[in-house]
């Protein structure tokens, strides 16, 4: 009987030693399917957010103007849409004011994938894609909103795309705006008042052609030079936007502004291939809304602040000179008659030309 229990005792250890083992290598009713490390390892970063709150891509736009211009707040509008409308998983670092470079220098970084955005002019585009030399043409726009027209319909869109033979993702077009001349010495009021002056140009043939053609000597030069080159009298002044003028205090040092608004210069906003080709669909989607929506604002700030910084320039000592439709004609007439000959067919066609003044209404 002794015996009996002992047995029956040891059998009952027995059972309870192997239900213990058992319930022990099944998962408990807290686990998930895929915590496991390896699970979660598998997980390609660029398709799911990385812990801590954390961004999952943080990413660089470098620009070269001032931390007040309206460049900085299209980047800054950009880079909120980005990081709102992907839960986060966006963080873009702002480098304004030449920082990361000349815009050239910029758009080879982004090439390399170096750099990942930069909202630059299409001027040094014209280095990669020759087909950009349209947009240096005085006098191709009416007005701004003849320019949004094209640059955001089919020809806009073909330009964008052509940029992805150069390792470039175009995005949209933000505005650099409408170009003057800026300036010491006397005032200039007609195309001979440009004859023997010295004008820093970007560097676009184009710009330095029509330039030339008024008997001027055109001088390229980096964006960060200008400022230093007209206070030292190297140059005699420049050709820029109301904003940029203003933003930057080119006026301060050029006291004089004509506001003929010869040429309109887009700002296209462009991303690194090397960044935007591996990302998911969804990511690409935020992306490019952002770059469209952050376009809309910045435009509409630039143009918003321009009255205002005309007017404190005026206050500041700036002679501002404005034109009548008839006057600026006179420029338009001297232009085509001295610089579209050197232009048209070798830098850009009629044809070319015809399908943007198709637009102007």
């Amino acid at each position: 009987m002794k015996t009996r229990r002992i047995l029956s005792l040891l059998l009952a250890c027995a059972m309870m030693f192997a239900l213990v083992a058992c319930s022990s290598d099944a998962p408990s009713s807290s686990s998930t399917p895929g915590s496991s490390s390896a699970a979660s390892s598998s997980t390609p970063e660029s398709s799911a957010p990385s812990g801590g709150g954390e961004a999952t891509y943080n990413w660089k736009l470098g620009h070269g103007l001032a931390t007040d211009h309206p460049y900085q707040i299209g980047s800054e509008e950009f880079a909120r849409l980005c990081k709102e409308n992907s839960g986060g998983q966006i963080h873009i670092d702002i480098f304004p004011s030449s920082q990361l470079g000349s815009e050239r220098e910029m758009y080879e970084s982004i090439q390399m994938g170096t750099l990942d955005f930069t909202p630059s002019t299409t001027s040094p585009l014209v280095n990669f894609d020759e087909s950009f030399y349209i947009f240096d043409m005085p006098f191709l726009f009416k007005d701004k909103e003849h320019a949004y027209r094209v640059l955001d319909g089919e020809i806009g869109q073909q330009k964008l795309d052509s940029l992805s033979n150069f390792g470039m993702k175009g995005l949209a077009f933000w505005e650099c705006g409408l170009f003057n001349f800026v300036y010491s010495g006397d005032p200039i009021k007609t195309p001979a008042d440009v004859k023997g002056r010295t004008i820093r140009t970007m560097e676009s043939e184009v710009t330095m052609t029509w330039i030339s053609a008024l008997g001027a000597n055109p001088v390229p030069m980096a964006w960060s030079e200008v400022f230093t080159a007209i206070q030292n009298g190297t140059v005699d002044g420049t050709i820029l936007p109301i904003t940029t003028t203003f933003f930057n205090k080119i006026y301060t040092v050029a006291p004089n502004y004509s506001i003929l608004n010869m040429t309109y210069s887009p700002l296209p906003l462009v991303m690194s291939k090397k960044t935007w080709d591996p990302l998911p669909d969804d990511i690409k989607q935020v992306v490019q809304d952002a770059a469209i929506e952050a376009r809309d604002y910045m435009r509409d700030y630039t143009t918003s602040v321009e009255d205002e910084s005309l007017a404190t320039m005026k206050e500041e000592g700036t002679n501002v000179i404005t034109f009548t439709d008839e006057e600026r004609q006179v420029w338009i007439d001297t232009i085509s008659a001295e610089a579209y000959p050197k232009m048209i067919p070798s830098m850009f066609t009629q044809d070319e030309i015809d399908a943007v003044k198709a637009l102007e209404n």
